[in-house]
């Protein structure tokens, strides 16, 4: 990413439930989704099933209390240097921002916007010529909101007029939920784009800029981008200063060195402990536009977004506003060009359809393990001449929180994030203008998920060189338990391998009574062990309680780590124990065991799902 970057810190808070018959993980810390009316109410896109970009998640989402820590830090900056002005490719395009404004409302009885209803789960949105964006534009910039969701789903923009690409702009992974993303698309021959969605939802489209072709190296609309990554204007933490509900507040660019002709700035807004509402960024000496940049949907929420915001002539500054309150984090990743800029080629744009260029489902069935470096290429044909590329970069399937950074590859990573998860089954994408590295791309992956990059375009320049080596990455594979561990809670014991599970517990270890007994793939895995008698290994298993974590040691001598997301009281049938483990999470281990002490009236099962092994 352009910028040195916001490091996340992601602390997880252990929740301690009582023990309880049938209590569930999900009822302690699922955060219930706020319906929010951020824009009034659309029309409502069909169920009907379609072709998949992402798939939607498998399992109830599970959600997590979290406690970020954004670190701060200012760093000097030092502008890209231009090269001398040469003829653009076939394409090429320069940067017009306009202020924010709204295209387009799918829901019944707006009065805003326009949009052609193309079919049943498709809409159509016009452009060029309007809101300010020139009648030629090659490329917008749109900021897509979905709201009023009734369930999992895509959605995807697209230049009018061609296939739905195997690409997203923005997911919904539960019903309720109202998310934002910024979007850069190429438009169609008419000037239109196509915004398709395959679940039922209400769309609001706004467009915050606009790509404009050139035939000759300009001054003004070419991207600038930090050599070191994304750097600090804002943290309302540091000052104890969080924006008030319907507080509108100027963000100082000075300080990080935003020229005083740049005509737009590349920003990365996190709010966090925020509450229920909108976010919205605009220039400097106008009034709020009827458009948002981010929405939280639930309390104490953090949620990340770009936005690409005009500057007015020699302004060095903009504003947002936020309709409900709470922290802010503003990050500059770069700007575009003014008017007195010099002229080149470099920091112009070519936009493509969407093409997705990496997708890790399609390499390894489990998640990426967390700590891991994906490397992939840009997809451009001429990777030589690409200084940075406009992606959409999501994470599915994560093994736990944590966040998604990307940068070029073969170059120290900063330490930004591109993106947060804040709940285990999310999908959440955002949008990002990444420099290329001379081998490509990188992203990394803190806690581990599967990632997916779709590229929107180029940036044209000269690529960093890549001269770290390329990272290995492990991939998942099976390996035989052997261990049980979770010294807290006072359980550590081997894992017996005899064909009749009573001779191994009775030899005062677990027996597994359901599952192959492997690791790191997908399975459950189920355990007996006594409570009391011949040596009484799960004698305190009680202690694991929801939240709490313990491991399962391999044959590879690594680490599995579990999280405890049930503790249940049953009666002792098989079909009682299924009921559970088919609740429980996916690749589970449940520890069972008979309750009370000394009685064999109940059985007491601890289920935890993998969320990834020790470092």
């Amino acid at each position: 990413m352009p910028g040195s970057p916001i490091q996340v810190r992601i602390e997880p808070v252990a929740t301690v439930m009582p023990l309880t018959r049938g209590v569930r993980c999900d009822q302690v810390l699922t955060a219930m989704c706020r319906y929010l009316d951020v824009l009034a109410t659309p029309h409502r896109f069909s169920t009907r099933p379609a072709a998949r970009p992402l798939r939607s998640p498998r399992r109830s989402p599970l959600r997590l209390g979290l406690a970020f820590a954004l670190l701060a830090g200012i760093v000097p900056v030092a502008a890209a240097v231009t090269s001398v002005a040469a003829a653009p490719p076939a394409g090429a395009s320069s940067f017009v921002a306009v202020a924010p404004t709204r295209l387009a409302d799918t829901r019944p009885g707006s009065a805003v916007g326009a949009y052609t209803q193309m079919s049943e789960r498709m809409i159509r949105v016009q452009v060029a010529g309007r809101a300010g964006v020139p009648i030629g534009a090659a490329a917008a910039v749109l900021n897509i909101t979905a709201v009023d969701t009734q369930g999992a789903g895509w959605v995807t923009a697209f230049p009018a007029g061609e296939p739905v690409p195997t690409a997203s702009s923005l997911n919904v992974d539960v019903a309720g939920r109202v998310i934002s993303n910024l979007a850069t698309v190429r438009l169609g021959a008419d000037g239109s784009v196509d915004i398709a969605a395959s679940a039922s939802m209400h769309l609001v489209v706004d467009v915050v800029g606009a790509y404009v072709p050139r035939t000759a190296a300009v001054s003004s609309g070419r991207l600038e981008t930090l050599a070191q990554g994304a750097v600090r204007a804002v943290d309302t933490r540091d000052t104890r200063s969080p924006l008030a509900a319907g507080e509108t507040r100027a963000i100082d660019l000075s300080i990080v060195g935003v020229p005083a002709d740049a005509s737009a700035v590349v920003v990365s807004l996190v709010a966090t402990e925020a509450q229920v509402g909108f976010w919205t960024a605009f220039p400097s000496g106008g009034d709020r536009p009827l458009a948002s940049s981010m929405n939280i949907d639930t309390a104490a929420q953090t949620r990340s977004a770009q936005a690409i915001v005009a500057l007015p002539v020699g302004a060095r500054s903009f504003q947002l506003f936020s309709q409900s309150g709470g922290h802010l984090v503003v990050d500059v990743a770069g700007w575009f060009t003014g008017a007195t800029s010099p002229v080149s080629t470099d920091g112009m744009f070519v936009p493509v359809s969407p093409q997705r260029v990496l997708d890790t489902r399609n390499e390894q069935g489990l998640a990426p393990w967390g700590g891991t470096t994906v490397e992939f290429g840009t997809g451009s044909p001429n990777p030589s001449g690409i200084a940075a590329v406009a992606l959409n970069v999501t994470a599915t399937d994560p093994w736990y929180l944590g966040y998604v950074t990307a940068h070029p590859a073969g170059v120290a990573r900063p330490a930004s994030s591109n993106l947060n998860v804040t709940a285990l089954d999310q999908i959440v994408a955002n949008h990002a203008i990444v420099r290329a590295g001379s081998r490509g791309l990188s992203v990394f992956t803190q806690s581990g998920t599967h990632l997916v990059a779709d590229v929107a375009g180029w940036y044209l320049g000269t690529p960093e060189p890549s001269t770290l080596p390329q990272q290995r990455r492990e991939l998942p594979r099976a390996t035989p338990a052997r261990q049980i561990a979770a010294r807290g809670a006072g359980v550590d014991t081997e894992i017996g391998t005899h064909p009749n599970i009573d001779v191994t517990i009775n030899s005062g270890r677990a027996g597994l009574w359901m599952g192959s007994g492997d690791l790191g793939v997908t399975d459950h895995n189920v355990y007996f062990a006594h409570r009391t008698s011949h040596g009484g290994e799960f004698r305190t298993i009680h202690q694991l309680t929801v939240g709490s974590r313990f491991s399962v040691l391999g044959n590879d001598g690594r680490e599995y780590l579990y999280l405890v997301t049930r503790q249940d009281i049953i009666v002792p049938r098989s079909a009682e124990l299924l009921k559970v483990i088919d609740q429980a999470g996916p690749i589970t281990v449940t520890l069972v065991a008979c309750h009370p002490p000394g009685s064999v009236r109940y059985r007491l099962a601890v289920s935890g799902r993998l969320i990834g092994i020790a470092p």
